[in-house]
């Protein structure tokens, strides 16, 4: 072997060592590990002579398997050869050859007549699966030219320029217009009569571009294979081999050839030139001869210069630069890239938290990293705590926080209807429609359902409390507490009444509504106290009192407690009469505070928490106990600002300005056992403020904190109702009717506006499939009912998912404000618009 010339070992790897394996890759789909060990072999046999010698391969294998007229040695890869192999039994399935093993896979795994709606089984054999596979690979390569169009599958077969037809109309709008799964191409054009369905051409106007077929009685349909070179034709290996290969620019050598010898009438192609130099076609003339030996010479020459040392001959002309048109394309092909690859980030966000979607949501565990565990189906919560890098994808996340804040409900549904508007993006940019159009088009149609669901609402008043508690309680159904609803829901809407100023009707703050979570009992013990809850106990380390009556509260955010120095400085105390002194000082200090305190008459003493020295000492406590008066210590900062105003009385920041004014009264300050700890209940309290304050229970942190979100979701409808006081029907009825109207607007329209505002309408049925699809129900077969029932004019009929089946949702009690449908579909479509427009990421450090 070591005395084969490079040509040699070349021939020999392309009659014998290629061949070896053929037989078991015309049956097995090698592993892509043998394959790359056969490829290792026959590279050290051509490069290193048999030698496994590392770094003698000048050229990558890949230059190397190319053909010969694209600058390679004509070998083939072994990848595609096994597939081009095993493609020829799939073409023998399809074609039903008669052969004993074919025979044996149609009767036995391939029942159907159509491979493309088989599903793989698990019984199968190893190799049949695999086999299959490759399906979708080969897919694009397999025609039908239609002869009867009695043995051809009418969606799933390519027997149009377009391929198959499934990959443009949806079964759903095949099942509409009367077909089913299994219509043939026969069946098809008997019953369009030659033409395509009106509604399809409405809504697929590229159909137009594609003629439907004749039939002919007497011919039958045929299967081709798609060559890349001879278009179509019978299955042969080699045009499979050449189809599934990537595809290779012949080489044009005359550039470096003319320049180099100045020889115009040189052969242009390796394969000429190498035809020349065999004596198959020899120049007849001396001086050819030496020219053709000459530019095979400076080829190879130039050829080594370019790989090993990155340059150029400096007489060879450089090719020509690319026109402005292929730069163009090339940067549109990124931007593209770009756009796509924020849609797929932002979708698969939306689909994360679609599962979670109406009141048979599924609930979402969220482990944390510090080890705290949340159980909840609220999507602000899930997608808060979802860690997300992509930074189209933490624009859904900041989408749901804005919901969050603009109406404190939809958070999940804003996200879901973003998720459905850029799946119909992806849609039409893959269709060729501009972003600025779609976007535009986008705005029209948020513009539009803002005024649709306006028109369907219905006005309520704040006087009305029943409605206002049905809002409520649909917010509160589709939470994990949702068995508490009839409790919490009239207790959100008694909240939120009490803190409405009638100066201001339209008006609500939530932080006048103060939630405080206190561990043991169960949801069920959840009250609304008129005056303050404090989830702690009373400082009574000195024996002091726990009950006042006719409580006279102070507000203090200053320390009963001795001096001290500044950090960096410090005392030395050098004998005991001076420390006697010092502790003195410090009890006549303090003594002297308490006077003061007591003086006003003060009884009830609040005292912020303090970050520079302790708030009080033992020694303060003792006094105050003395005193009888009742100290909380440690009371947060934030909520200095709601007990003031509850209390309506005044904080105070220093001794020099306590005084009786600046007090707060209330007829009684007691601690109370609950559960496994203490509280602080302040009631009766005298000029009380506009604010009210909620006591939780759970039998858990878990239950305990999703109780809190979903009152805090029930208390943001109850005050989206008083920013806007019109309530609309739930149970996807708003997206339905939208979806119709959009539907009905966009023939009203014209051009690719028409085109992208019908598709929008689709985008809305999200909803309803969802609530449906959560709920275990056939999704396509309410929602068809759905809209059905509002096209008969309808417009409150929606998915009934306790009952199964499709109600009036009004007459059920499911309602929900206005402003939680506006604004969600006006963010979701800022926020789609926002990522259209974006067509590329700059990472800046």
């Amino acid at each position: 072997m070591k005395q084969l010339s490079f040509g040699g070992r070349r021939q020999l790897i392309i009659s014998v060592l290629q061949s070896l394996q053929l037989y078991w890759m015309a049956i097995y789909v090698f592993p892509s590990s043998v394959i790359h060990d056969l490829e290792g072999i026959l590279r050290v046999f051509l490069w290193a002579e048999g030698d496994a010698v590392q770094g003698k391969c000048r050229i990558a294998w890949s230059g190397v398997c190319r053909p010969r007229d694209c600058g390679g040695l004509g070998f083939k890869r072994l990848t595609i050869w096994n597939r081009v192999l095993i493609t020829k039994n799939i073409w023998d399935i399809l074609v039903a050859r008669p052969t004993l093993w074919v025979a044996w896979v149609r009767s036995l795994n391939v029942h159907s007549s159509n491979l493309w709606v088989i599903r793989k089984s698990n019984a199968w054999s190893w190799v049949l699966r695999k086999m299959m596979d490759l399906l979708g690979v080969i897919r694009p390569h397999i025609k039908v030219t239609i002869g009867d169009g009695r043995s051809t599958h009418a969606w799933e077969d390519s027997w149009l320029d377009c391929g198959p037809l499934v990959s443009m109309i949806t079964y759903r709008r095949i099942h509409g217009q009367g077909f089913n799964t299994s219509t043939t191409v026969r069946d098809f054009l008997d019953v369009c009569g030659g033409a395509w369905p009106s509604d399809w051409v409405d809504r697929y106007p590229n159909l137009l571009l594609h003629t439907l077929p004749s039939v002919e009685d007497e011919a039958t349909d045929m299967v081709c294979w798609q060559s890349r070179h001879h278009g179509l034709m019978q299955f042969s290996v080699k045009d499979a081999y050449n189809s599934l290969d990537v595809h290779y620019d012949r080489f044009p050598w005359t550039t470096s050839v003319k320049t180099t010898i100045g020889w115009l009438d040189a052969p242009l192609l390796w394969d000429e030139i190498t035809v020349a130099l065999s004596g198959q076609a020899p120049p007849r003339k001396f001086i050819h001869k030496i020219g053709l030996a000459a530019a095979v010479y400076m080829i190879w020459k130039e050829r080594n210069r370019r790989l090993f040392t990155a340059d150029r001959h400096p007489d060879i002309v450089s090719p020509a630069p690319r026109s402005s048109k292929t730069e163009s394309y090339v940067d549109n092909k990124r931007k593209d890239d770009i756009r796509m690859a924020n849609i797929k980030s932002a979708r698969s966000v939306a689909d994360a938290v679609r599962t979670s979607l109406g009141p048979k949501g599924m609930d979402k565990m969220i482990s944390t990293a510090s080890g705290e565990v949340i159980i909840t189906n609220d999507g602000a919560t899930i997608l808060n705590k979802m860690e997300v890098l992509q930074p189209a994808a933490k624009m859904l996340v900041e989408l749901s926080k804005s919901q969050d804040v603009v109406a404190g409900d939809g958070t999940t549904t804003v996200v879901v209807i973003a998720g459905a508007l850029l799946k119909q993006c992806q849609t039409l940019l893959h269709a060729g429609i501009h972003p600025t159009v779609v976007s535009d088009s986008l705005h029209k149609v948020s513009v539009k359902a803002i005024d649709i669901l306006t028109a369907m609402a219905v006005p309520v008043e704040l006087t009305d409390r029943e409605s206002l508690v049905k809002s409520a309680s649909t917010s509160l159904n589709s939470k994990v507490v949702s068995q508490y609803s009839t409790l919490l829901a009239p207790l959100a809407v008694d909240s939120v009444l009490s803190v409405v100023d009638p100066a201001k009707p339209d008006l609500v703050d939530l932080r006048d509504v103060k939630i405080v979570k206190k561990l043991g009992g169960t949801v069920d013990d959840t009250e609304l106290v008129k005056g303050l809850v404090f989830d702690k106990k009373v400082s009574h380390a000195a024996g002091g009192p726990t009950r006042v009556e006719n409580a006279k509260i102070a507000v203090i955010q200053f320390q009963i407690s001795p001096p001290k120095t500044d950090i960096e400085q410090s005392i030395v105390v050098s004998d005991y009469t001076q420390m006697d002194r010092i502790l003195k000082e410090e009890r006549t200090y303090i003594l002297g505070m308490i006077k003061k305190i007591k003086a006003t008459g003060c009884n009830v003493l609040l005292i912020q928490k303090s970050i520079l020295r302790d708030a009080v000492t033992d020694l303060s406590l003792h006094y105050l106990a003395k005193a009888k008066i009742l100290v909380i210590k440690d009371v947060e900062r934030d909520d200095i600002e709601f007990i003031t105003k509850t209390l309506n009385c005044l904080p105070i920041a220093n001794i020099e300005h306590f005084r009786a004014e600046k007090l707060g009264y209330a007829d009684m300050v007691e601690e109370v056992s609950l559960g496994d700890g203490k509280i602080v209940r302040v009631t009766g309290i005298k000029d009380m403020g506009r604010t009210t304050t909620v006591l939780v229970r759970g039998s858990n942190l878990l239950v305990l904190d999703e109780a809190e979100r979903s009152l805090h979701d029930a208390l943001c409808v109850v005050r989206c109702l008083v920013n806007k006081k019109f309530l609309i029907a739930g149970g996807g009825a708003p997206e339905i009717e939208l979806s119709r109207q959009l539907g009905a607007w966009s023939k009203v329209l014209q051009g690719m506006e028409s085109f992208c505002v019908r598709s929008f309408a689709e985008a809305l049925e999200v909803i309803p499939y969802t609530l449906a699809e959560n709920a275990g129900l056939n999704p396509i077969a309410i929602v068809t009912e759905l809209r059905n029932r509002h096209a008969q004019g309808e417009i409150n009929a929606g998915i009934n998912v306790r009952k199964g089946q499709i109600t009036n949702i009004l007459e059920e009690n499911v309602v929900q404000p206005l402003l939680v449908s506006t604004s969600a579909i006006s963010l979701a479509t800022e926020c789609v618009r926002m990522i259209l427009k974006i067509d590329d990421i700059v990472t800046v450090r």
